[in-house]
């Protein structure tokens, strides 16, 4: 017998694909998603629903009333990428939704119509969370600031990403990780500076310093603790090949799964960078841009919710992971209460999906929508059935 949920998201197909395509069109980076949060703001109003914004471009509502409360949250914001996928309702104003944030939005929309057909039966409250500027990783935390999580208390959390183009993206295939389920991500500009001294060169100084990080992990962390400290852009204040530059700039990320790694990481990149400038007579200035922690997931919230989401998907369309990689803000709602995150496939290779997300020319298949609909409202509705009065 088939999921109700999902029976029911399957009837709302066109709807959510319709809603996806137009958040689509719409695109958006960082805070500035005037369009799709007007939409939003809209949909859920015709639901009978009162969004409001508790940061800019971050909305919030509420299902149901009284304790508990789950809360499902969905980003929204694209990419600063300029589309070149040939879509018929592709973005054309250089952003695009590359990562599949769109179909986040469309799905908890979805979610959202079924749930409030269903609002006499919820035994608690479901939050809703539509989150811009997940992919500078910040809207996470301005939300939190804004009051996300209170009014009322949120007592667990859940999110989805769709994935695309990988070995573990089959359509409608669900992996899911209980404890670190991604990396830390600090972002560290450092400048290099030699006070104008003629004959010693921020490059050099420079060039010393990113060999000694990037040997770092492997001389002082654990093989069994993941960390990672790439550079990726170097540059410097000379224009000529005869000119001594005054100072020197490295940008690079900082990635592990463990909080107390993570600060024994930038700890040891700030006592080795201004040592090694000291030796050579300059200084150095480093500034984190944005960083995040890990997102660790809640096992017992996580074992739970998976077995709602198996009567959608089916056992064998799902699969337990060790460990995450990348960086994803929803850590900071799992660092103030136990969160749970998904991967629903989105498509792959072997089904003629071989671009991966964050690519120009990535297409997703629509046809997990509803699943992703119905993930959302079953694990709520369920989370709420079991834990409320």
């Amino acid at each position: 017998m088939m999921n109700r949920f999902y029976e029911r998201a399957l009837a709302l197909k066109d709807e959510i694909v319709q809603n996806r395509r137009t958040i689509h069109t719409f695109g958006g980076v960082g805070f500035e998603l005037p369009q799709t949060v007007a939409f939003i703001k809209e949909k859920l109003q015709e639901l009978g629903l009162e969004p409001k914004e508790v940061c800019q471009s971050g909305i919030t509502c509420t299902i149901g009333s009284g304790a508990p409360v789950i809360l499902l949250r969905a980003d929204m914001d694209a990419l600063p990428v300029r589309e070149e996928s040939g879509l018929d309702f592709a973005c054309e104003n250089g952003t695009m939704h590359g990562c599949g944030h769109d179909m986040h939005a469309a799905m908890l929309l979805g979610a959202a119509k079924i749930l409030q057909e269903n609002v006499h039966e919820l035994r608690g409250t479901v939050k809703l969370m539509f989150q811009p500027a997940e992919e500078i990783l910040a809207g996470a935390e301005a939300m939190i600031q804004g009051g996300i999580l209170e009014n009322p208390h949120v007592d667990a959390a859940m999110g989805i990403h769709v994935g695309v183009g990988r070995p573990d993206c089959w359509s409608n295939y669900v992996s899911y990780i209980s404890g670190p389920a991604s990396t830390s991500a600090d972002e560290f500009w450092t400048t290099i500076n030699n006070g104008d001294r003629r004959g010693t060169s921020p490059i050099d100084v420079g060039c010393r310093i990113i060999q000694a990080l990037q040997e770092l992990p492997a001389m002082e962390i654990s093989p069994f603790d993941p960390a990672s400290l790439v550079v990726n852009v170097f540059s410097s204040t000379s224009t000529a090949a005869n000119v001594t530059p005054s100072e020197a700039t490295f940008k690079g990320v900082i990635r592990t799964t463990s909080p107390a790694t993570r600060e024994r990481m930038k700890t040891r990149m700030e006592e080795i960078t201004n040592s090694i400038a000291a030796t050579y007579h300059h200084t150095a200035k480093i500034e984190y841009v944005r960083g995040v922690g890990p997102m660790m997931t809640d096992d017992s919230l996580v074992q739970e919710l998976v077995g709602y989401i198996k009567d959608i998907v089916g056992e064998k369309n799902m699969e337990q992971q060790p460990y995450g990689q990348g960086a994803e803000d929803f850590s900071a709602i799992c660092r103030e209460v136990p969160g749970a995150f998904f991967n629903l496939g989105a498509g792959h290779p072997d089904e003629g999906y071989w671009m991966q997300n964050h690519k120009s020319n990535v297409i997703f298949n629509e046809d997990v929508l509803p699943t992703g609909a119905a993930m959302y409202a079953a694990c709520a509705f369920e989370w709420l059935h079991k834990h409320g009065g």
